[in-house]
């Protein structure tokens, strides 16, 4: 069987990538802070925060995997420190290993489409991300891209858009909603919930077709540094989304607006634009496209807080 490495395979998105990795006959370690990984995978637990990885070198060369998957990061609740460490220095220190691996992996990096500005074409966007975990992911993708164009290591990074699907973290937005939606229906009461207006348009991919995706870049074409971006290819609004995730669970739910100042928060948001991924080069050489619609993506979560 082909061997993967998964770092962070417990996580929300590296559980999804696990499971559709075992379902494609590959050989599925995941690697994390925890061990309540996904049934029937091998977990191994490594602080991929530490100094030195935790051991993840020597892990590496007992393993020998063909394709190390990169879906470890910080983003909700991390501090600027804990997001450089596993969003930009893990990915580095990656890098530095595969050069002495006995066997060349395919490195398979999860970026994020939150790199980029939110206005002007993708690859010539030149603003500077606007916060630390865009740039943290920005300075993993540089590195990965310069390493595979000097040939150092084989690598392709996903730029992955705002992901949906069960076991979405209670610190995302989405996800924390739906806590507390199914909060209130495990008590028989109605939620009310205090956002912002939340005017701004992005684009929702569904974690199991992100899954397909990475299942796609782990064996598909030479990886020499291409940066594919996976979403829907469409922004929606965000508002109307959390609206659909309030129909689907059936919980009545009054909204309210925050103060001002969360109001002129949301405004800069909006100012910046839609934001939505061009698939156009994963298409075309992995033959993806998203499956699940963002209301699939709903149900799932909905059906996962409150089975």
């Amino acid at each position: 069987m082909r061997r993967v490495v998964v770092l962070g395979g417990s996580g929300f998105l590296g559980r999804h990538i696990c499971r559709a990795l075992a379902a494609g006959a590959w050989d599925v370690l995941s690697v994390g802070r925890r061990v309540d990984g996904v049934a029937g995978i091998r977990t191994v637990r490594v602080d991929l925060s530490g100094p030195d990885a935790g051991g993840l070198a020597a892990l590496l060369a007992r393993e020998r995997p063909a394709v190390v998957v990169n879906a470890a990061g910080a983003v909700w609740g991390a501090t600027d420190e804990q997001m450089t460490a596993l969003n930009a220095v893990l990915v580095e220190r990656l890098i530095e290993m595969s050069a002495g691996l006995p066997l060349r992996a395919r490195l398979v990096q999860i970026g994020s489409l939150h790199e980029l500005s939110l206005t002007g074409p993708h690859e010539s966007a030149s603003a500077e991300p606007a916060t630390v975990y865009a740039r943290t992911k920005a300075r993993a993708t540089q590195s990965v891209r310069a390493a595979a164009g000097a040939g150092a290591i084989e690598a392709v990074v996903l730029r992955v858009s705002n992901t949906l699907g069960a076991g979405a973290p209670a610190g995302s937005l989405l996800g924390g909603i739906t806590d507390r939606l199914a909060a209130a229906a495990r008590w028989g009461e109605p939620c009310r919930l205090e956002l912002p207006p939340l005017t701004a348009h992005r684009d929702f991919v569904d974690a199991r077709d992100v899954a397909d995706a990475v299942v796609r870049a782990c064996a598909g074409p030479a990886a020499c540094g291409q940066v594919l971006e996976v979403g829907r290819g469409e922004a929606m609004s965000v508002r109307e989304l959390i609206d659909d995730l309030i129909e689907v669970s059936a919980v009545p739910t009054t909204v309210t607006v925050h103060s001002p100042k969360a109001r002129a928060v949301a405004a800069r948001s909006s100012s910046l634009g839609e934001q939505h991924a061009d698939i156009s080069a994963i298409r075309e050489l992995l033959g993806w496209q998203a499956r699940f619609t963002p209301h699939d993506g709903l149900v799932s979560m909905w059906r996962a807080a409150f089975p």
